[in-house]
């Protein structure tokens, strides 16, 4: 049911993003078609409030640009954050008790 899917390439694994069932989410795969990840947007107001503490103490002074639920392979259920503060932004990964998985340093849009 997913319409208007836009393939792109990321990194080595392909990337379909797309709207289903109104909500805007994206999936990767690998070279050889095996699933990696969903995204799902979600608005930032609806990050676990275990989160949004994490973000309140462990990134004081940052924006939290956009926000999602993420099921994968490696994490399994999981949720990012993308904060800004200045010319740094960050895509934060977070456990759902708030627990940061990872901070990859991204580009200015």
């Amino acid at each position: 049911d997913a319409a208007k899917v836009n393939w792109e390439i990321e990194k080595t694994d392909y990337e379909a993003n797309f709207k289903m069932n109104g909500e805007e989410m994206s999936a990767t795969y690998d070279k050889a078609g095996n699933w990696l990840e969903t995204e799902t947007e979600i608005k930032v107001s609806a990050l676990p409030a275990s989160i949004q503490q994490t973000l309140k103490k462990d990134f004081m002074g940052f924006k939290v640009n956009e926000a999602s639920r993420i099921e994968s392979q490696k994490y399994k259920n999981c949720f990012e954050a993308e904060v800004e503060k200045g010319k740094e932004v960050f895509d934060v990964l977070f456990t759902a008790d708030g627990k940061v998985i990872s901070k990859t340093k991204t580009e200015k849009d």
